[in-house]
Protein backbone atom coordinates (compact mmCIF):
# COMPACT_ATOMS: atom_id res chain seq x y z
CA UNK A 1 0.00 0.00 0.00
CA UNK A 2 2.74 2.33 0.87
CA UNK A 3 4.78 1.69 -2.60
CA UNK A 4 1.59 2.42 -4.59
CA UNK A 5 0.90 5.84 -2.54
CA UNK A 6 4.97 6.64 -3.31
CA UNK A 7 4.64 5.74 -7.37
CA UNK A 8 1.60 8.12 -7.03
CA UNK A 9 2.76 10.70 -5.61
CA UNK A 10 6.12 10.97 -7.98
CA UNK A 11 3.42 10.42 -10.57
CA UNK A 12 1.76 13.72 -9.55
CA UNK A 13 5.02 15.16 -8.72
CA UNK A 14 6.45 14.78 -12.29
CA UNK A 15 2.39 15.92 -13.75
CA UNK A 16 3.23 19.25 -11.77
CA UNK A 17 7.10 19.82 -12.92
CA UNK A 18 5.60 19.31 -16.45
CA UNK A 19 2.75 21.61 -16.07
CA UNK A 20 5.27 24.16 -14.73
CA UNK A 21 7.10 23.88 -17.48
CA UNK A 22 4.71 24.45 -19.76
CA UNK A 23 3.57 27.53 -18.22
CA UNK A 24 6.79 28.96 -18.60
CA UNK A 25 6.69 28.75 -22.20
CA UNK A 26 5.76 31.57 -24.90
CA UNK A 27 3.70 29.87 -26.88
CA UNK A 28 0.03 29.17 -25.89
CA UNK A 29 0.14 25.38 -24.97
CA UNK A 30 -3.22 23.59 -24.53
CA UNK A 31 -3.84 20.01 -23.68
CA UNK A 32 -6.84 18.26 -24.17
CA UNK A 33 -8.45 14.77 -23.58
CA UNK A 34 -9.60 12.76 -26.85
CA UNK A 35 -13.29 14.24 -26.32
CA UNK A 36 -11.94 17.43 -26.78
CA UNK A 37 -12.40 18.69 -23.87
CA UNK A 38 -10.04 21.27 -22.12
CA UNK A 39 -7.35 19.68 -19.31
CA UNK A 40 -4.36 22.28 -19.62
CA UNK A 41 -4.62 25.79 -20.45
CA UNK A 42 -0.76 27.71 -19.52
CA UNK A 43 -0.64 31.39 -19.02
CA UNK A 44 0.79 31.99 -22.34
CA UNK A 45 -2.81 30.36 -24.27
CA UNK A 46 -4.64 33.26 -21.33
CA UNK A 47 -2.97 35.77 -23.33
CA UNK A 48 -3.68 34.58 -26.60
CA UNK A 49 -7.01 33.76 -26.86
CA UNK A 50 -8.24 36.09 -23.97
CA UNK A 51 -9.53 33.51 -21.87
CA UNK A 52 -8.69 32.56 -17.86
CA UNK A 53 -8.03 29.30 -17.58
CA UNK A 54 -11.15 28.47 -15.04
CA UNK A 55 -13.40 29.81 -17.71
CA UNK A 56 -12.29 27.24 -20.40
CA UNK A 57 -11.01 23.65 -18.16
CA UNK A 58 -13.73 20.92 -19.96
CA UNK A 59 -14.98 23.03 -22.23
CA UNK A 60 -14.59 21.11 -25.85
CA UNK A 61 -11.55 23.19 -27.69
CA UNK A 62 -13.86 23.03 -31.15
CA UNK A 63 -16.25 25.74 -29.07
CA UNK A 64 -13.65 27.73 -27.42
CA UNK A 65 -11.02 28.39 -30.11
CA UNK A 66 -11.38 27.58 -33.80
CA UNK A 67 -13.89 30.21 -35.85
CA UNK A 68 -17.22 29.36 -37.61
CA UNK A 69 -15.71 28.63 -40.85
CA UNK A 70 -12.69 26.42 -39.32
CA UNK A 71 -14.62 24.34 -36.76
CA UNK A 72 -15.19 21.76 -40.04
CA UNK A 73 -11.46 21.12 -40.18
CA UNK A 74 -10.40 21.35 -36.77
CA UNK A 75 -12.76 18.20 -36.40
CA UNK A 76 -11.23 16.36 -39.19
CA UNK A 77 -7.95 17.31 -37.36
CA UNK A 78 -8.89 15.80 -34.22
CA UNK A 79 -9.91 12.74 -35.69
CA UNK A 80 -6.37 12.73 -37.25
CA UNK A 81 -4.93 13.33 -34.00
CA UNK A 82 -6.59 10.27 -32.23
CA UNK A 83 -5.44 8.12 -34.74
CA UNK A 84 -1.71 9.12 -33.14
CA UNK A 85 -1.25 11.58 -36.12
CA UNK A 86 -0.14 14.84 -35.81
CA UNK A 87 -0.59 18.06 -37.59
CA UNK A 88 1.33 21.40 -38.07
CA UNK A 89 -0.23 24.13 -40.08
CA UNK A 90 -1.91 27.49 -40.09
CA UNK A 91 -5.10 27.60 -38.36
CA UNK A 92 -7.72 31.01 -38.20
CA UNK A 93 -9.28 30.89 -34.62
CA UNK A 94 -10.58 33.59 -32.54
CA UNK A 95 -10.05 34.99 -29.46
CA UNK A 96 -12.38 35.45 -26.40
CA UNK A 97 -13.65 39.00 -28.03
CA UNK A 98 -14.36 37.40 -31.40
CA UNK A 99 -11.55 38.89 -32.63
CA UNK A 100 -9.89 36.36 -35.34
CA UNK A 101 -5.80 35.99 -36.25
CA UNK A 102 -3.99 33.19 -37.84
CA UNK A 103 -1.92 30.79 -35.71
CA UNK A 104 0.39 28.80 -36.14
CA UNK A 105 -0.65 25.73 -34.26
CA UNK A 106 1.22 22.09 -33.69
CA UNK A 107 -0.62 19.45 -32.31
CA UNK A 108 0.51 15.83 -31.41
CA UNK A 109 -0.67 12.78 -29.53
CA UNK A 110 0.15 12.33 -25.84
CA UNK A 111 0.62 8.24 -24.99
CA UNK A 112 0.56 6.46 -21.61
CA UNK A 113 3.11 3.99 -20.57
CA UNK A 114 1.37 1.37 -22.44
CA UNK A 115 1.70 3.62 -25.84
CA UNK A 116 -1.91 4.39 -26.04
CA UNK A 117 -3.31 7.36 -26.96
CA UNK A 118 -4.71 9.84 -23.94
CA UNK A 119 -4.70 13.07 -25.10
CA UNK A 120 -3.60 15.88 -27.26
CA UNK A 121 -1.21 19.02 -26.56
CA UNK A 122 -0.94 21.63 -29.16
CA UNK A 123 1.60 24.49 -29.17
CA UNK A 124 0.16 27.67 -30.83
CA UNK A 125 1.33 31.00 -32.08
CA UNK A 126 0.55 34.38 -33.78
CA UNK A 127 1.86 34.99 -36.78
CA UNK A 128 -0.16 37.67 -37.73
CA UNK A 129 2.83 40.02 -38.28
CA UNK A 130 4.56 37.72 -39.45
CA UNK A 131 1.71 37.24 -42.43
CA UNK A 132 1.45 41.05 -42.59
CA UNK A 133 5.32 41.45 -43.30
CA UNK A 134 5.37 38.82 -45.85
CA UNK A 135 2.27 40.02 -47.57
CA UNK A 136 3.87 43.57 -47.48
CA UNK A 137 6.81 42.03 -48.89
CA UNK A 138 5.03 40.21 -51.93
CA UNK A 139 3.19 43.42 -52.76
CA UNK A 140 6.38 45.18 -52.20
CA UNK A 141 8.14 42.62 -55.05
CA UNK A 142 5.02 43.04 -57.14
CA UNK A 143 5.09 46.59 -57.20
CA UNK A 144 8.95 47.16 -58.24
CA UNK A 145 8.13 43.92 -60.62
CA UNK A 146 5.95 46.44 -62.43
CA UNK A 147 7.73 49.14 -62.60
CA UNK A 148 10.85 47.50 -63.81
CA UNK A 149 8.68 45.98 -66.53
CA UNK A 150 7.73 49.03 -67.32
CA UNK A 151 10.78 50.78 -67.21
CA UNK A 152 11.93 48.52 -69.81
CA UNK A 153 9.18 49.38 -72.65
CA UNK A 154 12.07 50.68 -75.11
CA UNK A 155 10.81 54.29 -75.77
CA UNK A 156 13.58 54.51 -78.80
CA UNK A 157 11.70 51.92 -80.79
CA UNK A 158 8.45 52.57 -79.42
CA UNK A 159 5.77 55.73 -80.39
CA UNK A 160 3.53 56.78 -77.48
CA UNK A 161 0.36 54.92 -78.61
CA UNK A 162 2.58 51.85 -78.80
CA UNK A 163 3.93 52.51 -75.36
CA UNK A 164 1.12 53.62 -73.40
CA UNK A 165 -1.09 50.16 -75.44
CA UNK A 166 1.89 48.39 -73.29
CA UNK A 167 2.23 50.11 -70.61
CA UNK A 168 -1.76 49.94 -69.81
CA UNK A 169 -1.90 46.34 -69.53
CA UNK A 170 1.03 46.15 -67.20
CA UNK A 171 -0.24 48.66 -64.35
CA UNK A 172 -2.70 46.26 -63.17
CA UNK A 173 -0.02 43.12 -62.55
CA UNK A 174 1.27 45.69 -59.87
CA UNK A 175 -1.99 46.14 -57.56
CA UNK A 176 -2.52 43.65 -54.58
CA UNK A 177 -5.70 42.15 -56.49
CA UNK A 178 -4.79 42.65 -60.20
CA UNK A 179 -7.37 39.82 -61.53
CA UNK A 180 -10.03 42.48 -59.87
CA UNK A 181 -8.26 45.54 -61.16
CA UNK A 182 -7.80 47.32 -64.55
CA UNK A 183 -6.58 50.95 -65.69
CA UNK A 184 -6.48 53.01 -68.17
CA UNK A 185 -4.14 55.83 -69.69
CA UNK A 186 -5.72 59.13 -71.64
CA UNK A 187 -3.21 61.04 -73.45
CA UNK A 188 -4.24 63.57 -75.96
CA UNK A 189 -7.82 62.44 -77.66
CA UNK A 190 -6.79 59.05 -76.91
CA UNK A 191 -7.74 56.50 -74.80
CA UNK A 192 -5.86 52.97 -73.53
CA UNK A 193 -7.62 50.66 -71.50
CA UNK A 194 -6.27 46.95 -70.42
CA UNK A 195 -8.43 44.35 -70.66
CA UNK A 196 -12.16 44.53 -69.30
CA UNK A 197 -11.99 47.65 -67.89
CA UNK A 198 -15.08 49.20 -66.24
CA UNK A 199 -15.39 53.10 -66.08
CA UNK A 200 -18.25 52.76 -62.96
CA UNK A 201 -15.39 51.61 -60.65
CA UNK A 202 -13.29 54.22 -60.15
CA UNK A 203 -10.40 54.45 -57.49
CA UNK A 204 -7.78 56.52 -58.27
CA UNK A 205 -6.65 59.11 -60.49
CA UNK A 206 -2.88 60.58 -61.36
CA UNK A 207 -2.41 63.53 -63.17
CA UNK A 208 0.90 64.74 -65.12
CA UNK A 209 0.63 68.08 -66.08
CA UNK A 210 4.63 68.04 -67.62
CA UNK A 211 3.07 68.46 -70.95
CA UNK A 212 1.39 71.49 -71.56
CA UNK A 213 -1.97 71.45 -73.12
CA UNK A 214 -1.22 67.89 -73.08
CA UNK A 215 -1.93 65.92 -69.48
CA UNK A 216 -1.37 62.62 -69.05
CA UNK A 217 -4.38 60.86 -67.24
CA UNK A 218 -3.82 57.67 -65.43
CA UNK A 219 -7.31 55.69 -63.91
CA UNK A 220 -7.39 52.80 -61.71
CA UNK A 221 -10.79 51.02 -61.48
CA UNK A 222 -11.63 47.67 -59.48
CA UNK A 223 -14.11 45.74 -61.52
CA UNK A 224 -16.24 44.48 -58.44
CA UNK A 225 -16.56 46.67 -55.67
CA UNK A 226 -14.93 45.08 -52.35
CA UNK A 227 -17.58 44.85 -49.29
CA UNK A 228 -15.18 43.90 -47.01
CA UNK A 229 -14.67 47.04 -44.37
CA UNK A 230 -11.97 45.37 -43.12
CA UNK A 231 -9.88 45.66 -46.76
CA UNK A 232 -8.71 48.63 -48.17
CA UNK A 233 -9.63 49.01 -51.88
CA UNK A 234 -6.38 50.60 -52.25
CA UNK A 235 -3.30 50.60 -50.45
CA UNK A 236 -1.28 53.62 -50.07
CA UNK A 237 1.96 52.25 -51.04
CA UNK A 238 -0.46 51.60 -54.63
CA UNK A 239 -0.74 55.32 -54.37
CA UNK A 240 3.10 55.83 -54.67
CA UNK A 241 3.17 53.15 -57.23
CA UNK A 242 0.61 54.95 -59.25
CA UNK A 243 2.53 58.32 -59.22
CA UNK A 244 5.64 56.44 -59.94
CA UNK A 245 4.07 54.59 -62.81
CA UNK A 246 2.98 58.15 -63.89
CA UNK A 247 6.28 60.03 -63.83
CA UNK A 248 8.06 57.24 -65.41
CA UNK A 249 5.75 57.15 -68.57
CA UNK A 250 5.93 60.69 -68.80
CA UNK A 251 9.63 60.78 -68.73
CA UNK A 252 9.20 58.22 -71.48
CA UNK A 253 7.15 60.07 -73.08
CA UNK A 254 9.56 63.07 -73.43
CA UNK A 255 12.15 61.05 -74.77
CA UNK A 256 9.55 59.73 -77.53
CA UNK A 257 8.67 63.50 -78.66
CA UNK A 258 12.27 64.37 -78.48
CA UNK A 259 13.59 61.62 -80.46
CA UNK A 260 10.68 62.42 -82.93
CA UNK A 261 11.65 65.98 -82.68
CA UNK A 262 15.14 65.29 -83.38
CA UNK A 263 14.27 63.00 -86.42
CA UNK A 264 12.07 65.89 -87.75
CA UNK A 265 15.11 68.16 -87.51
CA UNK A 266 16.93 65.53 -89.19
CA UNK A 267 14.82 64.84 -92.28
CA UNK A 268 14.58 68.59 -92.70
CA UNK A 269 18.19 68.88 -92.27
CA UNK A 270 18.59 65.97 -95.04
CA UNK A 271 16.20 67.41 -97.31
CA UNK A 272 18.15 70.89 -97.45
CA UNK A 273 21.74 69.43 -97.80
CA UNK A 274 20.05 67.65 -101.13
CA UNK A 275 19.01 71.03 -102.27
CA UNK A 276 22.15 72.18 -101.39
CA UNK A 277 23.77 69.29 -102.87
CA UNK A 278 21.62 69.97 -106.15
CA UNK A 279 22.76 73.38 -106.53
CA UNK A 280 26.26 73.15 -106.37
CA UNK A 281 26.54 70.09 -108.06
CA UNK A 282 24.38 72.67 -110.90
CA UNK A 283 26.45 75.38 -110.58
CA UNK A 284 29.67 73.56 -110.56
CA UNK A 285 28.54 72.05 -113.59
CA UNK A 286 27.55 75.02 -115.08
CA UNK A 287 30.79 76.74 -114.21
CA UNK A 288 33.06 74.37 -116.01
CA UNK A 289 30.68 74.20 -118.57
CA UNK A 290 31.06 77.42 -119.72
CA UNK A 291 34.86 77.43 -119.37
CA UNK A 292 35.51 74.27 -121.20
CA UNK A 293 33.41 75.85 -124.24
CA UNK A 294 35.11 79.23 -124.03
CA UNK A 295 38.45 76.71 -124.09
CA UNK A 296 37.28 74.72 -127.04
CA UNK A 297 36.04 78.15 -128.62
CA UNK A 298 39.65 80.49 -128.14
CA UNK A 299 42.62 79.83 -130.79
CA UNK A 300 44.65 80.93 -128.36
CA UNK A 301 46.57 77.27 -127.27
CA UNK A 302 47.92 78.49 -123.77
CA UNK A 303 45.06 80.03 -122.75
CA UNK A 304 42.42 77.19 -123.88
CA UNK A 305 45.11 75.01 -121.85
CA UNK A 306 44.98 77.21 -118.35
CA UNK A 307 41.19 77.28 -119.03
CA UNK A 308 41.06 73.37 -119.36
CA UNK A 309 43.07 73.35 -115.82
CA UNK A 310 40.47 75.29 -114.34
CA UNK A 311 37.56 72.87 -115.85
CA UNK A 312 39.65 70.04 -114.28
CA UNK A 313 39.77 71.51 -110.65
CA UNK A 314 36.13 72.62 -110.89
CA UNK A 315 35.82 68.65 -111.78
CA UNK A 316 37.98 67.79 -109.18
CA UNK A 317 35.66 69.82 -106.29
CA UNK A 318 32.73 68.07 -107.52
CA UNK A 319 33.89 64.77 -106.70
CA UNK A 320 35.20 65.74 -103.21
CA UNK A 321 31.46 66.90 -102.95
CA UNK A 322 29.90 64.29 -104.28
CA UNK A 323 31.66 61.77 -102.28
CA UNK A 324 31.24 63.56 -99.08
CA UNK A 325 27.04 63.81 -99.71
CA UNK A 326 26.95 59.98 -100.69
CA UNK A 327 29.03 59.20 -97.53
CA UNK A 328 26.50 60.90 -95.04
CA UNK A 329 29.18 62.65 -93.51
CA UNK A 330 30.01 66.89 -93.65
CA UNK A 331 32.95 66.47 -91.71
CA UNK A 332 35.08 62.97 -92.92
CA UNK A 333 36.09 61.95 -96.12
CA UNK A 334 37.22 58.34 -97.04
CA UNK A 335 40.24 59.67 -98.48
CA UNK A 336 41.56 56.69 -100.17
CA UNK A 337 38.39 56.03 -102.43
CA UNK A 338 38.02 59.84 -102.94
CA UNK A 339 41.20 59.92 -104.40
CA UNK A 340 40.81 56.75 -106.62
CA UNK A 341 37.82 58.70 -107.92
CA UNK A 342 39.63 61.56 -108.82
CA UNK A 343 42.50 60.17 -110.50
CA UNK A 344 40.20 58.07 -112.84
CA UNK A 345 37.63 61.04 -113.52
CA UNK A 346 41.13 63.00 -114.11
CA UNK A 347 42.46 60.81 -116.78
CA UNK A 348 39.42 60.34 -118.61
CA UNK A 349 38.92 63.77 -118.87
CA UNK A 350 42.13 64.71 -120.47
CA UNK A 351 43.13 63.80 -123.75
CA UNK A 352 46.69 62.38 -124.51
CA UNK A 353 48.14 59.87 -127.01
CA UNK A 354 49.79 57.53 -124.18
CA UNK A 355 47.32 54.59 -122.96
CA UNK A 356 47.66 55.34 -119.31
CA UNK A 357 47.48 52.59 -117.10
CA UNK A 358 46.49 53.31 -113.53
CA UNK A 359 47.32 51.64 -110.12
CA UNK A 360 46.55 51.89 -106.91
CA UNK A 361 47.43 50.53 -103.69
CA UNK A 362 44.92 52.25 -101.17
CA UNK A 363 44.34 51.67 -97.44
CA UNK A 364 41.29 52.35 -95.84
CA UNK A 365 41.83 55.86 -94.44
CA UNK A 366 39.41 58.10 -92.61
CA UNK A 367 40.19 62.39 -92.32
CA UNK A 368 38.71 65.32 -91.71
CA UNK A 369 37.72 67.83 -94.31
CA UNK A 370 40.10 70.58 -93.00
CA UNK A 371 42.63 67.53 -93.90
CA UNK A 372 41.30 65.59 -96.58
CA UNK A 373 39.97 68.32 -99.36
CA UNK A 374 43.28 69.96 -99.49
CA UNK A 375 45.43 66.86 -99.91
CA UNK A 376 42.54 65.59 -102.64
CA UNK A 377 43.33 69.09 -104.32
CA UNK A 378 46.82 68.58 -104.05
CA UNK A 379 47.11 65.23 -105.77
CA UNK A 380 44.50 66.15 -108.37
CA UNK A 381 47.10 69.06 -109.22
CA UNK A 382 49.90 66.74 -109.09
CA UNK A 383 48.02 64.33 -111.68
CA UNK A 384 47.11 66.73 -113.54
CA UNK A 385 50.40 68.29 -114.81
CA UNK A 386 51.92 64.75 -114.51
CA UNK A 387 49.41 64.14 -117.55
CA UNK A 388 50.35 67.63 -118.70
CA UNK A 389 54.11 67.58 -118.83
CA UNK A 390 54.48 63.82 -119.06
CA UNK A 391 54.57 60.54 -121.24
CA UNK A 392 55.78 62.37 -124.57
CA UNK A 393 58.21 59.68 -125.91
CA UNK A 394 55.78 56.50 -124.61
CA UNK A 395 52.87 54.78 -125.83
CA UNK A 396 52.28 53.40 -122.77
CA UNK A 397 52.79 54.71 -119.25
CA UNK A 398 52.05 54.05 -115.73
CA UNK A 399 50.57 55.74 -112.61
CA UNK A 400 50.85 54.21 -109.55
CA UNK A 401 49.01 55.93 -106.15
CA UNK A 402 49.22 54.55 -102.55
CA UNK A 403 47.95 55.67 -99.39
CA UNK A 404 48.94 54.49 -96.27
CA UNK A 405 48.62 55.52 -92.43
CA UNK A 406 51.97 55.08 -90.26
CA UNK A 407 51.64 56.17 -86.99
CA UNK A 408 49.60 59.16 -87.26
CA UNK A 409 50.66 60.71 -90.26
CA UNK A 410 49.18 59.89 -93.93
CA UNK A 411 51.37 59.10 -96.80
CA UNK A 412 50.40 59.77 -100.15
CA UNK A 413 52.83 58.47 -103.01
CA UNK A 414 52.28 59.46 -106.86
CA UNK A 415 54.94 57.31 -109.27
CA UNK A 416 54.84 57.58 -112.97
CA UNK A 417 57.46 56.14 -115.13
CA UNK A 418 58.60 58.77 -116.86
CA UNK A 419 62.50 59.90 -116.36
CA UNK A 420 61.69 63.21 -117.53
CA UNK A 421 59.18 64.53 -115.20
CA UNK A 422 61.63 66.13 -112.24
CA UNK A 423 63.91 67.91 -114.81
CA UNK A 424 60.74 69.79 -116.13
CA UNK A 425 59.15 69.86 -112.64
CA UNK A 426 62.29 71.67 -111.50
CA UNK A 427 62.94 74.24 -114.50
CA UNK A 428 62.02 77.48 -113.06
CA UNK A 429 60.02 78.64 -115.96
CA UNK A 430 57.47 75.72 -115.55
CA UNK A 431 57.07 76.34 -112.04
CA UNK A 432 53.47 77.26 -113.22
CA UNK A 433 50.69 77.95 -110.90
CA UNK A 434 49.64 73.86 -110.18
CA UNK A 435 53.04 73.53 -108.52
CA UNK A 436 53.14 76.41 -106.45
CA UNK A 437 49.32 75.32 -105.29
CA UNK A 438 50.98 71.92 -104.10
CA UNK A 439 53.46 73.81 -102.05
CA UNK A 440 50.63 76.16 -100.73
CA UNK A 441 48.56 73.17 -99.81
CA UNK A 442 51.40 71.30 -98.34
CA UNK A 443 51.94 74.31 -95.80
CA UNK A 444 48.01 74.08 -95.14
CA UNK A 445 48.25 70.70 -94.19
CA UNK A 446 51.47 70.70 -91.68
CA UNK A 447 53.20 68.43 -94.05
CA UNK A 448 56.11 67.85 -96.31
CA UNK A 449 56.46 67.12 -99.97
CA UNK A 450 58.92 66.38 -102.25
CA UNK A 451 59.59 64.98 -106.08
CA UNK A 452 62.26 62.43 -106.16
CA UNK A 453 63.48 59.99 -108.67
CA UNK A 454 63.42 56.12 -108.81
CA UNK A 455 64.86 53.53 -110.79
CA UNK A 456 62.20 53.29 -113.17
CA UNK A 457 60.72 57.20 -113.31
CA UNK A 458 59.50 59.60 -111.08
CA UNK A 459 57.67 60.05 -107.43
CA UNK A 460 55.82 62.67 -105.73
CA UNK A 461 55.95 62.12 -101.32
CA UNK A 462 53.70 63.60 -99.60
CA UNK A 463 53.50 62.87 -95.36
CA UNK A 464 51.04 64.73 -93.28
CA UNK A 465 49.32 64.71 -89.43
CA UNK A 466 46.35 63.18 -89.78
CA UNK A 467 45.72 65.18 -86.13
CA UNK A 468 42.09 66.82 -86.60
CA UNK A 469 42.96 71.08 -87.32
CA UNK A 470 39.57 73.03 -86.28
CA UNK A 471 41.48 75.71 -88.64
CA UNK A 472 38.97 76.90 -91.05
CA UNK A 473 39.57 75.52 -94.80
CA UNK A 474 41.57 78.05 -96.72
CA UNK A 475 43.32 76.79 -100.22
CA UNK A 476 45.19 79.98 -100.54
CA UNK A 477 46.85 80.65 -97.52
CA UNK A 478 50.31 81.62 -97.93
Amino acid sequence: MMIDITKRKEAENELIFHARLLNEINEAAIVTDLEGKITYWNRAAEKLYGWIRDEVLRKNIIDVTPTDTSKEEAEKIMEQLRHGDSWTGQFLVKRKDGSTFTALVSNSPVYNDDGKVTGIIGISTDITEKIDVEFKLRERIKEQQCLYNISQLDEQKLRIGELLKKAVNLIPKGFQNPENTAASIEWKDEVYSSENVEQKNLVLTELSRRFIKMPLIIRVYLLEEIHDSGESAILEEEKLLLKAIKDLLAVKIEKIIQKEELMNTLEEKDSLLMEIHHRVKNNLAVVSGLLEMQAIGTDNQELSDYLMKAVFRIKSMAILHEQLYQSGSFSKIRLSLTIKHLVQDLLASVQTDTKVNLEFDLEPVLINIYKGIPCCILVNEVVMNILDQGFTDNGRAKIKTSVSEVNGNVNVKIFADDFSLLDKFQKKELQFMGLKLTDMLTKQLDGENEFAKTENGMVFRLSFPKSDSQDKLNIFEN
